[in-house]
């Protein structure tokens, strides 16, 4: 509707030719209401599809199914914002979840509580693969093979065993630095974290900015389906564990 809000605007105050007739001003009416009913039915399609879901024991049977529980989960924890959430890859987060058995929305629910609609970028599906991988660095080749969407991981050992070696140190990277500040908020987005590190004193601004170098690459494998080089990667665990090697020590509690 914000888009037809738009549109509507500038036929009706920016004309290109005189004002606008009787007639057309009609005809913007009927097509605001058929948007309108449009967005309802839409809205309702995707209530009904959540219904079905949502029943105990139900799979999702088609990634469609999983991005309308993702929605319905966001609408009715009350986290509505100005823009509608993007909901991202489904169909990676799909493949993912039925190879992890995870495939229902009562094995799913758990990693669904820290969903961000708000000042975190990511989609709601990049954001539950996060999730799954944070919890168990071992998952990162299972989401190799669903981002390929093949039965198997095809992709060179020495590359997998690269990957399962980087997410691990990320994971220790990211607890060191939520350990150096304990009275912080668990969930924080690593940037704000980061960033209040420095406000502390903790950290420096070199090191800030090689820890969110580090954050995009990390993002990048986990989140996109393209084989990596090998010497890349390769470069990328010795700068990670540089970084861990120049934190200081944990916080006393």
């Amino acid at each position: 509707m914000h888009a037809w809000s738009e549109v509507e605007h500038d036929l009706a105050y920016k004309p290109l030719q005189g004002e606008l007739s009787v007639e057309e001003y009609s005809l913007l009416d009927q097509l605001n209401g058929l948007v309108h009913a449009g967005e309802m039915a839409l809205e309702r399609m995707q209530f009904a599809g959540q219904r079905r879901t949502d029943v105990a024991g139900q799979r999702f049977d088609t990634h469609y199914d999983l991005a309308a529980h993702l929605l319905g989960h966001v609408r009715d924890g009350g986290r509505r914002t100005a823009l509608a959430p993007e909901v991202g890859a489904v169909e990676i987060l799909h493949r993912f979840l039925i190879r992890l058995d995870l495939n229902s929305p009562s094995r799913i629910a758990p990693y669904l509580s820290g969903l961000s609609t708000g000042l975190v970028k990511q989609t709601l599906a990049d954001q539950v693969l996060e999730s799954l991988v944070n919890e168990d660095a071992s998952r990162i080749r299972i989401l190799r093979s669903a981002q390929a969407g093949s039965g198997s991981n095809s992709e060179p050992e020495a590359i997998g065993d690269l990957f399962f070696r980087f997410i691990v140190e990320w994971n220790d990277l990211e607890n060191r630095l939520r350990n150096l500040a304990p009275d912080l908020d668990g969930s924080s987005v690593l940037q704000v974290l980061a960033r209040s590190l420095i406000d502390r004193g903790v950290i420096g601004e070199l090191l800030y900015s090689k820890i969110m170098e580090l954050r995009e690459r990390r993002n990048r494998y986990v989140h996109l389906a393209v084989l990596p080089v090998e010497s890349d990667l390769r470069s990328d665990l010795q700068k990670l564990e540089d970084v861990i090697e120049a934190l200081p020590e944990d916080q006393e509690c």
